[in-house]
Protein backbone atom coordinates (compact mmCIF):
# COMPACT_ATOMS: atom_id res chain seq x y z
CA UNK A 1 0.00 0.00 0.00
CA UNK A 2 1.10 3.34 -0.85
CA UNK A 3 0.84 5.95 1.38
CA UNK A 4 -2.26 6.85 0.56
CA UNK A 5 -3.50 3.42 0.95
CA UNK A 6 -3.48 2.13 -2.37
CA UNK A 7 -2.86 -1.41 -3.27
CA UNK A 8 -0.04 -1.54 -5.07
CA UNK A 9 0.48 -5.30 -5.06
CA UNK A 10 1.08 -8.75 -3.20
CA UNK A 11 4.27 -10.19 -1.89
CA UNK A 12 3.95 -13.60 0.07
CA UNK A 13 6.30 -16.99 1.04
CA UNK A 14 5.18 -20.27 -0.32
CA UNK A 15 6.54 -23.26 1.54
CA UNK A 16 6.76 -26.55 0.29
CA UNK A 17 4.89 -29.12 2.49
CA UNK A 18 4.83 -32.31 0.57
CA UNK A 19 7.31 -33.75 2.59
CA UNK A 20 5.25 -32.87 5.69
CA UNK A 21 2.25 -34.48 4.25
CA UNK A 22 3.64 -37.81 3.59
CA UNK A 23 4.95 -37.79 6.92
CA UNK A 24 0.97 -37.11 8.09
CA UNK A 25 0.27 -39.85 5.42
CA UNK A 26 2.74 -42.60 6.50
CA UNK A 27 1.71 -41.48 10.56
CA UNK A 28 -2.20 -42.07 9.92
CA UNK A 29 -1.24 -45.13 7.81
CA UNK A 30 0.95 -46.77 10.66
CA UNK A 31 -2.06 -45.31 13.23
CA UNK A 32 -4.21 -47.52 11.13
CA UNK A 33 -2.65 -50.68 11.08
CA UNK A 34 -1.41 -50.75 14.73
CA UNK A 35 -1.98 -53.27 16.10
CA UNK A 36 -3.00 -51.68 19.64
CA UNK A 37 -6.04 -49.32 19.65
CA UNK A 38 -5.40 -45.80 19.02
CA UNK A 39 -8.23 -43.69 19.89
CA UNK A 40 -8.39 -39.72 20.60
CA UNK A 41 -11.04 -37.95 22.76
CA UNK A 42 -12.01 -34.86 24.33
CA UNK A 43 -11.55 -33.50 27.44
CA UNK A 44 -14.88 -34.92 28.77
CA UNK A 45 -14.08 -37.91 26.95
CA UNK A 46 -15.95 -38.28 23.31
CA UNK A 47 -14.70 -40.02 21.03
CA UNK A 48 -12.91 -37.35 18.35
CA UNK A 49 -11.04 -40.68 16.13
CA UNK A 50 -10.20 -44.46 16.25
CA UNK A 51 -8.44 -47.13 14.05
CA UNK A 52 -9.16 -50.36 13.22
CA UNK A 53 -7.67 -51.79 16.12
CA UNK A 54 -10.21 -49.99 18.27
CA UNK A 55 -12.80 -50.78 16.32
CA UNK A 56 -11.83 -54.62 16.93
CA UNK A 57 -11.33 -53.87 20.82
CA UNK A 58 -14.40 -52.42 21.53
CA UNK A 59 -16.75 -54.25 19.16
CA UNK A 60 -18.18 -50.80 17.88
CA UNK A 61 -17.30 -49.15 14.18
CA UNK A 62 -15.88 -45.90 14.13
CA UNK A 63 -18.77 -44.02 13.42
CA UNK A 64 -20.32 -45.30 16.68
CA UNK A 65 -17.93 -44.56 18.43
CA UNK A 66 -17.64 -41.06 17.79
CA UNK A 67 -21.05 -41.15 18.76
CA UNK A 68 -20.41 -42.20 22.12
CA UNK A 69 -18.55 -41.07 25.43
CA UNK A 70 -15.27 -42.71 26.66
CA UNK A 71 -17.20 -43.67 29.92
CA UNK A 72 -20.01 -45.35 28.19
CA UNK A 73 -17.19 -48.28 27.89
CA UNK A 74 -15.64 -47.91 31.13
CA UNK A 75 -16.94 -50.28 33.98
CA UNK A 76 -18.29 -48.77 36.90
CA UNK A 77 -16.15 -49.56 39.36
CA UNK A 78 -13.09 -47.90 37.09
CA UNK A 79 -14.81 -44.64 36.09
CA UNK A 80 -14.05 -42.36 39.22
CA UNK A 81 -10.35 -43.33 39.08
CA UNK A 82 -9.93 -42.72 35.16
CA UNK A 83 -11.71 -38.97 35.32
CA UNK A 84 -9.73 -38.47 38.51
CA UNK A 85 -6.53 -39.95 35.92
CA UNK A 86 -8.12 -37.28 33.26
CA UNK A 87 -8.26 -34.48 35.52
CA UNK A 88 -4.37 -35.07 36.64
CA UNK A 89 -2.36 -37.84 35.85
CA UNK A 90 -2.65 -37.31 32.48
CA UNK A 91 -1.04 -33.46 33.11
CA UNK A 92 2.14 -35.04 33.61
CA UNK A 93 5.17 -35.10 31.04
CA UNK A 94 5.49 -38.91 31.41
CA UNK A 95 2.32 -40.22 32.66
CA UNK A 96 2.19 -43.74 34.04
CA UNK A 97 0.39 -46.70 31.62
CA UNK A 98 -3.33 -47.21 33.64
CA UNK A 99 -4.89 -50.54 33.51
CA UNK A 100 -8.87 -50.68 33.29
CA UNK A 101 -11.81 -52.84 32.05
CA UNK A 102 -14.06 -51.94 29.35
CA UNK A 103 -17.35 -53.78 28.61
CA UNK A 104 -17.30 -54.40 24.05
CA UNK A 105 -20.12 -54.62 22.29
CA UNK A 106 -21.90 -58.10 23.12
CA UNK A 107 -20.77 -57.47 27.22
CA UNK A 108 -17.65 -58.86 27.39
CA UNK A 109 -15.39 -57.54 30.14
CA UNK A 110 -11.70 -56.62 28.64
CA UNK A 111 -8.66 -55.75 30.27
CA UNK A 112 -6.28 -53.05 28.67
CA UNK A 113 -3.43 -50.99 29.83
CA UNK A 114 -3.56 -47.06 28.51
CA UNK A 115 -1.13 -45.12 28.12
CA UNK A 116 -2.49 -41.27 26.83
CA UNK A 117 -0.95 -37.99 27.05
CA UNK A 118 -3.30 -34.40 26.98
CA UNK A 119 -2.37 -32.38 23.47
CA UNK A 120 -2.29 -28.56 24.40
CA UNK A 121 -2.57 -25.68 21.80
CA UNK A 122 -1.22 -22.38 23.16
CA UNK A 123 -2.50 -23.78 27.04
CA UNK A 124 -5.91 -25.08 26.01
CA UNK A 125 -5.95 -28.86 25.91
CA UNK A 126 -7.40 -29.67 22.28
CA UNK A 127 -7.70 -33.39 22.67
CA UNK A 128 -6.15 -36.59 24.76
CA UNK A 129 -4.53 -39.39 22.61
CA UNK A 130 -4.20 -42.87 23.70
CA UNK A 131 -2.92 -46.04 23.16
CA UNK A 132 -5.03 -48.96 24.67
CA UNK A 133 -3.45 -52.75 24.33
CA UNK A 134 -5.94 -55.55 24.99
CA UNK A 135 -4.69 -57.50 28.14
CA UNK A 136 -7.28 -59.90 28.94
CA UNK A 137 -4.92 -62.87 28.05
CA UNK A 138 -2.56 -61.60 30.42
CA UNK A 139 -4.84 -61.28 33.18
CA UNK A 140 -6.52 -64.67 32.77
CA UNK A 141 -3.41 -66.16 32.96
CA UNK A 142 -2.33 -64.49 36.02
CA UNK A 143 -5.65 -65.23 37.43
CA UNK A 144 -5.22 -69.08 36.72
CA UNK A 145 -1.79 -68.50 38.49
CA UNK A 146 -3.25 -67.23 41.39
CA UNK A 147 -5.93 -70.08 41.62
CA UNK A 148 -3.28 -72.44 41.25
CA UNK A 149 -1.23 -70.74 44.14
CA UNK A 150 -3.71 -70.56 46.82
CA UNK A 151 -5.92 -73.79 45.50
CA UNK A 152 -5.32 -77.64 45.62
CA UNK A 153 -4.97 -78.99 42.43
CA UNK A 154 -6.56 -82.01 43.07
CA UNK A 155 -9.70 -81.41 44.69
CA UNK A 156 -9.85 -77.50 44.00
CA UNK A 157 -10.28 -76.35 47.48
CA UNK A 158 -8.40 -73.80 48.81
CA UNK A 159 -4.75 -74.95 49.65
CA UNK A 160 -3.15 -74.02 53.75
CA UNK A 161 -1.72 -70.39 52.01
CA UNK A 162 -5.46 -69.20 51.35
CA UNK A 163 -6.74 -71.06 54.57
CA UNK A 164 -4.59 -69.00 56.74
CA UNK A 165 -4.93 -65.46 54.85
CA UNK A 166 -8.61 -66.55 55.52
CA UNK A 167 -8.18 -67.31 59.09
CA UNK A 168 -6.20 -64.02 59.72
CA UNK A 169 -9.01 -61.92 57.77
CA UNK A 170 -11.52 -63.88 60.09
CA UNK A 171 -9.47 -63.17 63.29
CA UNK A 172 -9.45 -59.00 62.30
CA UNK A 173 -13.34 -59.29 62.00
CA UNK A 174 -13.89 -60.70 65.10
CA UNK A 175 -12.30 -58.29 67.13
CA UNK A 176 -13.81 -55.78 65.30
CA UNK A 177 -17.65 -57.61 66.21
CA UNK A 178 -16.93 -59.59 69.06
CA UNK A 179 -17.68 -62.80 67.62
CA UNK A 180 -15.81 -66.49 67.82
CA UNK A 181 -13.69 -68.02 64.68
CA UNK A 182 -13.00 -71.72 64.93
CA UNK A 183 -10.83 -73.90 63.01
CA UNK A 184 -11.47 -77.95 62.43
CA UNK A 185 -8.56 -79.55 61.34
CA UNK A 186 -9.45 -83.23 59.97
CA UNK A 187 -7.36 -86.10 59.28
CA UNK A 188 -8.47 -88.83 57.34
CA UNK A 189 -7.47 -92.16 58.85
CA UNK A 190 -5.83 -94.97 57.33
CA UNK A 191 -5.41 -92.71 53.72
CA UNK A 192 -1.71 -95.06 53.71
CA UNK A 193 -3.75 -98.20 54.01
CA UNK A 194 -6.13 -97.26 50.93
CA UNK A 195 -3.22 -95.87 48.93
CA UNK A 196 -0.95 -99.59 49.65
CA UNK A 197 -4.38 -101.60 48.83
CA UNK A 198 -5.96 -100.41 46.61
CA UNK A 199 -3.97 -97.90 44.42
CA UNK A 200 -3.01 -93.64 45.15
CA UNK A 201 -5.43 -93.15 42.27
CA UNK A 202 -8.17 -94.89 44.50
CA UNK A 203 -6.62 -92.22 47.28
CA UNK A 204 -7.20 -89.63 44.87
CA UNK A 205 -10.42 -90.46 43.93
CA UNK A 206 -10.97 -90.99 47.74
CA UNK A 207 -10.11 -87.15 48.97
CA UNK A 208 -11.98 -85.61 45.83
CA UNK A 209 -14.87 -87.20 47.20
CA UNK A 210 -14.20 -86.22 50.97
CA UNK A 211 -13.65 -82.54 49.57
CA UNK A 212 -17.21 -82.69 48.13
CA UNK A 213 -18.92 -84.23 51.36
CA UNK A 214 -17.54 -81.63 53.47
CA UNK A 215 -18.06 -78.21 51.12
CA UNK A 216 -21.84 -80.14 51.00
CA UNK A 217 -21.80 -80.52 54.78
CA UNK A 218 -20.41 -76.92 56.29
CA UNK A 219 -22.58 -74.32 56.71
CA UNK A 220 -22.35 -70.89 53.84
CA UNK A 221 -19.62 -68.67 54.86
CA UNK A 222 -17.89 -71.75 56.04
CA UNK A 223 -14.42 -72.46 54.35
CA UNK A 224 -13.85 -75.96 53.48
CA UNK A 225 -9.88 -76.18 52.85
CA UNK A 226 -7.27 -79.51 51.60
CA UNK A 227 -3.79 -78.35 53.39
CA UNK A 228 -1.71 -81.26 52.80
CA UNK A 229 -1.80 -85.32 52.35
CA UNK A 230 -4.64 -86.91 54.45
CA UNK A 231 -5.58 -83.24 55.87
CA UNK A 232 -8.36 -81.13 55.46
CA UNK A 233 -9.80 -77.88 57.62
CA UNK A 234 -13.21 -76.47 57.95
CA UNK A 235 -12.39 -72.72 58.58
CA UNK A 236 -15.88 -71.31 60.70
CA UNK A 237 -16.60 -67.47 61.88
CA UNK A 238 -19.38 -66.03 64.26
CA UNK A 239 -19.85 -69.35 65.57
CA UNK A 240 -22.35 -69.40 69.03
CA UNK A 241 -19.96 -71.38 71.17
CA UNK A 242 -19.32 -75.18 71.71
CA UNK A 243 -22.17 -76.56 71.28
CA UNK A 244 -22.84 -75.73 68.39
CA UNK A 245 -19.18 -76.81 66.81
CA UNK A 246 -19.51 -80.36 68.32
CA UNK A 247 -22.40 -80.51 66.81
CA UNK A 248 -21.26 -80.05 63.47
CA UNK A 249 -18.29 -82.07 64.03
CA UNK A 250 -20.09 -84.75 64.85
CA UNK A 251 -22.07 -84.44 61.66
CA UNK A 252 -18.73 -84.24 59.88
CA UNK A 253 -17.86 -87.29 61.21
CA UNK A 254 -21.27 -89.39 60.55
CA UNK A 255 -21.20 -87.98 56.85
CA UNK A 256 -17.28 -88.71 56.23
CA UNK A 257 -17.88 -92.73 57.68
CA UNK A 258 -20.80 -92.86 55.27
CA UNK A 259 -19.03 -95.69 52.42
CA UNK A 260 -17.42 -93.96 49.33
CA UNK A 261 -18.30 -95.32 46.00
CA UNK A 262 -14.61 -95.43 43.80
CA UNK A 263 -13.91 -97.11 40.92
CA UNK A 264 -12.11 -99.52 42.53
CA UNK A 265 -15.24 -100.65 44.99
CA UNK A 266 -17.13 -99.30 47.61
CA UNK A 267 -14.61 -98.07 50.81
CA UNK A 268 -15.09 -97.01 54.31
CA UNK A 269 -12.70 -95.03 55.99
CA UNK A 270 -13.50 -92.49 58.96
CA UNK A 271 -11.76 -89.09 60.11
CA UNK A 272 -10.35 -87.51 63.46
CA UNK A 273 -10.89 -83.57 64.31
CA UNK A 274 -9.21 -81.13 65.96
CA UNK A 275 -11.72 -78.23 67.34
CA UNK A 276 -9.58 -74.50 68.30
CA UNK A 277 -11.12 -71.52 68.88
CA UNK A 278 -9.36 -68.50 68.16
CA UNK A 279 -7.22 -66.63 71.20
CA UNK A 280 -6.96 -62.80 72.16
CA UNK A 281 -3.99 -61.44 70.49
CA UNK A 282 -3.14 -65.02 68.90
CA UNK A 283 -2.56 -65.08 64.55
CA UNK A 284 -3.89 -67.53 62.22
CA UNK A 285 -0.66 -69.62 62.31
CA UNK A 286 -1.35 -70.17 66.30
CA UNK A 287 -4.94 -71.11 65.63
CA UNK A 288 -4.45 -73.57 63.11
CA UNK A 289 -1.08 -75.25 65.57
CA UNK A 290 -3.52 -75.50 68.23
CA UNK A 291 -6.05 -77.01 65.73
CA UNK A 292 -3.38 -79.90 64.62
CA UNK A 293 -2.60 -79.87 67.69
CA UNK A 294 -5.82 -80.83 68.65
CA UNK A 295 -6.41 -83.30 65.88
CA UNK A 296 -3.37 -85.54 67.28
CA UNK A 297 -4.93 -85.72 70.55
CA UNK A 298 -8.10 -87.14 69.47
CA UNK A 299 -5.76 -89.69 66.86
CA UNK A 300 -3.75 -90.87 70.40
CA UNK A 301 -8.03 -91.32 72.14
CA UNK A 302 -8.94 -93.28 69.53
CA UNK A 303 -9.73 -92.40 65.66
CA UNK A 304 -13.02 -91.44 64.40
CA UNK A 305 -14.00 -88.94 67.06
CA UNK A 306 -13.05 -85.18 67.95
CA UNK A 307 -10.88 -83.20 70.63
CA UNK A 308 -11.58 -79.75 72.07
CA UNK A 309 -8.07 -77.62 72.64
CA UNK A 310 -7.19 -76.41 75.67
CA UNK A 311 -4.68 -74.48 77.52
CA UNK A 312 -3.07 -77.96 78.96
CA UNK A 313 -2.33 -79.42 75.47
CA UNK A 314 0.00 -76.56 74.61
CA UNK A 315 2.15 -77.03 77.87
CA UNK A 316 2.22 -80.43 76.71
CA UNK A 317 3.09 -80.01 73.40
CA UNK A 318 5.53 -77.60 74.47
CA UNK A 319 6.96 -80.54 76.40
CA UNK A 320 6.73 -83.03 73.71
CA UNK A 321 8.63 -80.28 71.66
CA UNK A 322 11.53 -80.30 74.17
CA UNK A 323 11.60 -83.52 74.83
CA UNK A 324 12.30 -84.25 71.02
CA UNK A 325 14.90 -81.08 70.76
CA UNK A 326 16.62 -83.05 73.80
CA UNK A 327 16.10 -86.55 73.09
CA UNK A 328 17.68 -85.82 69.28
CA UNK A 329 20.81 -84.19 71.40
CA UNK A 330 21.08 -87.31 73.47
CA UNK A 331 21.19 -89.53 70.18
CA UNK A 332 24.55 -87.43 69.11
CA UNK A 333 25.96 -87.26 72.68
CA UNK A 334 25.76 -90.84 73.94
CA UNK A 335 23.10 -89.29 76.72
CA UNK A 336 21.08 -92.67 76.04
CA UNK A 337 21.67 -95.84 78.34
CA UNK A 338 20.63 -99.55 78.47
CA UNK A 339 19.40 -101.48 81.54
CA UNK A 340 18.41 -104.61 81.53
CA UNK A 341 15.43 -106.73 82.92
CA UNK A 342 16.08 -110.21 84.07
CA UNK A 343 13.15 -112.84 82.37
CA UNK A 344 12.83 -115.82 85.35
CA UNK A 345 11.96 -119.65 85.48
CA UNK A 346 8.99 -119.63 87.16
CA UNK A 347 9.70 -123.07 88.77
CA UNK A 348 13.23 -122.03 90.47
CA UNK A 349 13.64 -118.47 89.64
CA UNK A 350 16.63 -118.77 87.41
CA UNK A 351 17.22 -115.87 85.31
CA UNK A 352 16.55 -117.34 81.45
CA UNK A 353 17.13 -114.01 79.36
CA UNK A 354 17.12 -110.32 79.89
CA UNK A 355 15.28 -107.78 77.99
CA UNK A 356 17.17 -104.38 76.83
CA UNK A 357 15.24 -101.29 77.78
CA UNK A 358 16.43 -97.78 76.83
CA UNK A 359 16.94 -95.27 79.26
CA UNK A 360 17.52 -91.54 79.42
CA UNK A 361 18.67 -89.65 82.26
CA UNK A 362 18.65 -85.85 81.46
CA UNK A 363 21.17 -83.87 83.32
CA UNK A 364 18.36 -81.23 84.27
CA UNK A 365 15.30 -82.81 83.99
CA UNK A 366 16.60 -86.50 85.59
CA UNK A 367 15.16 -89.47 84.32
CA UNK A 368 12.61 -89.37 81.60
CA UNK A 369 10.42 -92.21 81.19
CA UNK A 370 10.15 -94.17 78.31
CA UNK A 371 6.24 -93.78 77.76
CA UNK A 372 7.34 -90.01 77.68
CA UNK A 373 9.20 -89.90 75.16
CA UNK A 374 9.44 -93.40 72.71
CA UNK A 375 5.30 -92.94 71.49
CA UNK A 376 7.16 -88.91 70.34
CA UNK A 377 10.56 -91.39 68.79
CA UNK A 378 8.08 -93.63 66.64
CA UNK A 379 6.03 -90.48 65.33
CA UNK A 380 9.14 -88.55 64.52
CA UNK A 381 11.83 -91.35 63.45
CA UNK A 382 13.76 -91.09 65.59
CA UNK A 383 13.09 -94.72 66.64
CA UNK A 384 14.64 -96.25 64.18
CA UNK A 385 18.06 -94.55 65.56
CA UNK A 386 17.61 -95.32 69.03
CA UNK A 387 16.58 -99.31 68.28
CA UNK A 388 19.98 -99.20 66.24
CA UNK A 389 21.46 -98.13 69.58
CA UNK A 390 19.41 -100.89 72.11
CA UNK A 391 20.58 -103.39 69.34
CA UNK A 392 24.33 -102.13 69.83
CA UNK A 393 24.66 -102.37 72.88
CA UNK A 394 22.70 -105.43 73.64
CA UNK A 395 24.86 -107.20 71.33
CA UNK A 396 28.07 -105.90 73.06
CA UNK A 397 26.75 -106.86 76.36
CA UNK A 398 25.86 -110.46 75.72
CA UNK A 399 28.88 -110.59 73.72
CA UNK A 400 30.71 -110.11 77.27
CA UNK A 401 28.10 -112.04 79.64
CA UNK A 402 28.52 -115.06 77.02
CA UNK A 403 32.50 -114.85 77.36
CA UNK A 404 32.55 -114.58 81.40
CA UNK A 405 28.99 -117.03 82.13
CA UNK A 406 28.83 -119.01 79.19
CA UNK A 407 25.83 -121.03 80.80
CA UNK A 408 23.63 -118.69 82.06
CA UNK A 409 20.68 -116.67 80.46
CA UNK A 410 20.27 -119.33 77.95
CA UNK A 411 17.63 -117.77 76.34
CA UNK A 412 19.98 -114.12 75.46
CA UNK A 413 19.09 -110.79 74.95
CA UNK A 414 15.81 -109.90 74.52
CA UNK A 415 15.29 -106.39 72.14
CA UNK A 416 12.00 -104.88 71.29
CA UNK A 417 11.61 -103.55 67.58
CA UNK A 418 9.08 -101.31 66.52
CA UNK A 419 6.91 -101.43 63.36
CA UNK A 420 9.00 -98.67 61.93
CA UNK A 421 12.60 -100.57 62.46
CA UNK A 422 11.13 -103.54 61.26
CA UNK A 423 9.81 -101.56 57.63
CA UNK A 424 13.63 -100.62 56.86
CA UNK A 425 14.90 -103.18 54.22
CA UNK A 426 18.45 -102.96 55.51
CA UNK A 427 17.53 -103.85 59.22
CA UNK A 428 18.18 -107.37 59.12
CA UNK A 429 21.42 -107.08 57.55
CA UNK A 430 22.47 -104.60 60.00
CA UNK A 431 21.58 -107.45 63.00
CA UNK A 432 23.58 -110.32 60.92
CA UNK A 433 26.59 -107.70 60.81
CA UNK A 434 26.42 -107.55 64.39
CA UNK A 435 26.27 -111.21 64.77
CA UNK A 436 29.43 -111.56 62.84
CA UNK A 437 30.69 -108.59 64.73
CA UNK A 438 30.09 -109.90 68.59
CA UNK A 439 30.29 -113.49 67.06
CA UNK A 440 26.91 -114.49 68.17
CA UNK A 441 24.79 -117.30 68.04
CA UNK A 442 21.71 -116.63 66.19
CA UNK A 443 19.67 -117.24 69.37
CA UNK A 444 21.99 -114.89 71.54
CA UNK A 445 19.75 -112.09 70.16
CA UNK A 446 15.58 -112.58 70.66
CA UNK A 447 13.85 -110.09 68.30
CA UNK A 448 10.32 -108.28 70.39
CA UNK A 449 7.68 -107.31 68.08
CA UNK A 450 4.26 -106.40 68.60
CA UNK A 451 0.65 -107.11 67.84
CA UNK A 452 0.41 -103.94 65.83
CA UNK A 453 3.40 -104.93 63.31
CA UNK A 454 0.49 -106.85 61.74
CA UNK A 455 -1.11 -103.95 60.42
CA UNK A 456 1.64 -103.79 58.39
CA UNK A 457 1.53 -107.40 57.25
CA UNK A 458 0.65 -107.17 53.70
CA UNK A 459 3.89 -104.76 53.59
CA UNK A 460 6.50 -106.68 51.60
CA UNK A 461 9.75 -105.39 53.61
CA UNK A 462 8.25 -106.12 56.93
CA UNK A 463 6.96 -109.78 55.53
CA UNK A 464 10.45 -110.14 54.25
CA UNK A 465 12.40 -109.42 57.26
CA UNK A 466 10.31 -111.56 59.11
CA UNK A 467 11.29 -114.55 56.88
CA UNK A 468 14.90 -113.54 56.53
CA UNK A 469 14.84 -113.17 60.95
CA UNK A 470 13.07 -116.83 60.52
CA UNK A 471 15.42 -118.20 57.56
CA UNK A 472 18.72 -117.06 60.17
CA UNK A 473 17.57 -118.78 63.35
CA UNK A 474 16.71 -115.44 65.26
CA UNK A 475 14.28 -115.49 67.96
CA UNK A 476 11.26 -114.06 67.42
CA UNK A 477 8.96 -113.16 70.78
CA UNK A 478 5.31 -111.94 70.54
CA UNK A 479 5.13 -109.08 73.04
CA UNK A 480 1.73 -107.89 74.85
CA UNK A 481 -0.03 -110.96 73.70
CA UNK A 482 -3.91 -110.77 74.32
CA UNK A 483 -4.50 -106.80 73.38
CA UNK A 484 -4.84 -104.78 70.42
CA UNK A 485 -4.77 -106.65 67.14
CA UNK A 486 -5.35 -110.44 66.56
CA UNK A 487 -2.22 -112.37 65.93
CA UNK A 488 -3.67 -115.90 66.47
CA UNK A 489 -3.29 -116.34 62.77
CA UNK A 490 0.05 -115.32 62.90
CA UNK A 491 0.95 -117.47 65.54
CA UNK A 492 0.51 -120.52 63.43
CA UNK A 493 2.30 -118.74 60.50
CA UNK A 494 5.24 -117.65 62.36
CA UNK A 495 7.68 -119.74 64.44
CA UNK A 496 7.73 -117.43 67.68
CA UNK A 497 10.08 -118.81 70.40
CA UNK A 498 7.78 -117.24 73.17
CA UNK A 499 5.05 -114.81 74.00
CA UNK A 500 4.42 -112.62 76.54
CA UNK A 501 0.92 -112.51 78.17
CA UNK A 502 0.39 -108.28 78.58
CA UNK A 503 0.84 -106.75 82.22
CA UNK A 504 -2.73 -105.47 82.48
CA UNK A 505 -3.94 -109.43 82.26
CA UNK A 506 -1.40 -110.32 84.92
CA UNK A 507 -2.35 -107.43 87.51
CA UNK A 508 -6.12 -108.54 87.51
CA UNK A 509 -5.01 -111.55 89.70
CA UNK A 510 -5.46 -110.43 92.74
CA UNK A 511 -5.66 -113.39 95.48
CA UNK A 512 -4.93 -117.20 95.17
CA UNK A 513 -8.00 -118.16 94.02
CA UNK A 514 -8.71 -115.49 91.00
CA UNK A 515 -9.50 -118.03 88.29
CA UNK A 516 -7.48 -115.41 85.32
CA UNK A 517 -9.63 -117.26 82.39
CA UNK A 518 -7.38 -115.08 79.87
CA UNK A 519 -4.31 -115.74 81.29
CA UNK A 520 -5.06 -119.38 81.33
CA UNK A 521 -6.05 -119.54 78.22
CA UNK A 522 -3.12 -117.83 76.67
CA UNK A 523 -0.66 -120.37 78.87
CA UNK A 524 -2.80 -123.01 77.95
CA UNK A 525 -2.76 -121.79 73.80
CA UNK A 526 1.23 -121.56 74.42
CA UNK A 527 1.13 -125.25 75.99
CA UNK A 528 -0.67 -126.39 72.69
CA UNK A 529 1.53 -124.38 69.97
CA UNK A 530 5.02 -125.29 71.63
CA UNK A 531 5.85 -121.83 72.65
CA UNK A 532 7.44 -120.90 75.80
CA UNK A 533 5.01 -118.44 77.78
CA UNK A 534 6.49 -115.15 79.72
CA UNK A 535 4.30 -113.37 82.02
CA UNK A 536 5.15 -109.53 82.40
CA UNK A 537 4.35 -106.94 85.20
CA UNK A 538 4.73 -109.53 87.63
CA UNK A 539 5.06 -107.98 90.93
CA UNK A 540 3.42 -109.74 93.87
CA UNK A 541 4.25 -113.21 95.21
CA UNK A 542 0.26 -114.03 94.90
CA UNK A 543 0.52 -113.22 91.09
CA UNK A 544 3.94 -115.48 91.06
CA UNK A 545 2.32 -118.24 92.96
CA UNK A 546 -1.04 -117.97 90.66
CA UNK A 547 1.23 -118.50 87.33
CA UNK A 548 2.90 -121.51 88.87
CA UNK A 549 0.46 -122.94 89.46
CA UNK A 550 -1.36 -122.35 85.55
CA UNK A 551 1.93 -123.65 84.66
CA UNK A 552 3.06 -120.80 82.90
CA UNK A 553 6.85 -120.88 82.24
CA UNK A 554 8.34 -117.58 82.77
CA UNK A 555 8.19 -114.42 84.04
CA UNK A 556 9.72 -110.61 84.23
CA UNK A 557 8.30 -108.21 86.76
CA UNK A 558 9.07 -105.94 89.61
CA UNK A 559 8.91 -109.37 91.78
CA UNK A 560 12.04 -110.64 90.91
CA UNK A 561 14.12 -107.78 89.65
CA UNK A 562 13.67 -104.46 88.20
CA UNK A 563 15.22 -103.22 85.46
CA UNK A 564 18.92 -101.78 86.13
CA UNK A 565 22.50 -101.73 84.54
CA UNK A 566 24.57 -103.99 83.37
CA UNK A 567 26.86 -104.33 85.90
CA UNK A 568 23.45 -105.05 88.56
CA UNK A 569 22.76 -107.95 85.87
CA UNK A 570 26.16 -109.08 86.25
CA UNK A 571 26.57 -109.34 89.57
CA UNK A 572 23.12 -110.87 89.61
CA UNK A 573 24.89 -113.66 86.93
CA UNK A 574 27.82 -113.98 89.37
CA UNK A 575 26.02 -114.77 92.40
CA UNK A 576 24.18 -117.37 90.67
CA UNK A 577 27.08 -118.52 89.08
CA UNK A 578 29.33 -118.81 92.21
CA UNK A 579 26.19 -120.55 93.59
CA UNK A 580 26.31 -123.65 90.72
CA UNK A 581 30.04 -123.94 91.93
CA UNK A 582 29.40 -124.75 94.77
CA UNK A 583 26.61 -127.33 94.56
CA UNK A 584 28.89 -128.94 92.07
CA UNK A 585 31.64 -128.94 94.76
Amino acid sequence: HDTAGVLLGWAGTCIDLTDHKLTEARYADLVEHANDAVVTTDRAGNFMSANRAAEAMTGYSRDQLAAMNLFELVVPEDAERIRQLIMGEFERDEPEPVELQIVARGGARIYIEVSARLVNDRGRTVRIEAIARNTTERHDLERRLDHQALHDALTGLPNRVLLADRVGQAIARSRREGSDVVVMLIDLDNLKLVNDSVGHRAGDELLVAVAGRLTGAIPHGATAAHIGGDEFAVLLSGVDGTSEVAALARELLIALAEPYALAAGPLHTSATIGIAFAEDGAGAEALLANGETAMYRAKAAGKGCFELFDAGMRARVRRHMSILNELAGALRTGGLGVHYQPIVALADERPLAVEALVRWQHPEWGWVQPGEFIPLAEDTGLIEQIGDFVLGEAARQICEWRRDYPDALPMGVFVNVSPRQLSQPDFVLKLLALFDRYALAPNDIGIEITEGVFLDADSPVVTANIAALVDAGVKLILDDFGTGYSALGSLKRIPFAALKIDGYFIGAIRAPGDPAPITAAIVGLGHALGVTVIAERVETAVQAERLRSLRCAAAQGYHFARPQPAAGVTALLAAADLGSQRQAA
